[in-house]
């Protein structure tokens, strides 16, 4: 396994952890996904993590300093009237899974970055909100051995 894969998979770990016997708002972290698109009504809460592009800087022939961007959505049911509040939980249980523990993710990473976070506006007729944040993660590679 790379050491990106294994970064993905720590990550995709703590969302799943994300359930109200874990001590958080919401139970997003029942079910997850990584990098699914189209998300089945049936599936819901859920969340899924995507891997945006990465970074390179080359530290030798072949060492790289790698930052990889990223995005963890939640979706779950809402008031709609007030989807906001139930986005803010979202977004607070994604914050507290990622940032809470070893920062690291056990594999070396050495640097994490705050990039933002986002409640998406409820579409008409749904009971549906969807919440992400973005972050980066940065480590060094071995791009002969990845």
């Amino acid at each position: 396994m790379s050491k990106a894969s294994a970064i993905a998979l720590a990550i995709f770990d703590r969302a799943s952890a994300i359930t109200t016997a874990n001590g958080y708002a919401t139970n997003i972290g029942a079910t997850g996904y990584r990098g699914k698109i189209y998300l089945d009504p049936e599936s819901l809460p859920c969340f899924v993590l995507i891997e945006d592009d990465d970074e390179g800087q080359s530290r030798s022939v072949s060492r790289s300093l790698t930052t990889t961007t990223y995005i963890l959505e939640g979706y779950a049911s809402c008031d709609p009237d007030h989807p906001n509040d139930a986005g803010h939980l979202i977004v607070a249980d994604l914050k507290k899974a990622i940032f809470s523990s070893d920062l690291t993710f056990g594999q070396g990473v050495t640097d994490i970055a705050w990039k933002g976070r986002a409640i998406e506006p409820r579409e008409e007729g749904t009971t549906l909100v969807a919440a992400r944040i973005r972050f980066a993660l940065s480590y060094v590679e071995n791009l002969a051995a990845p």
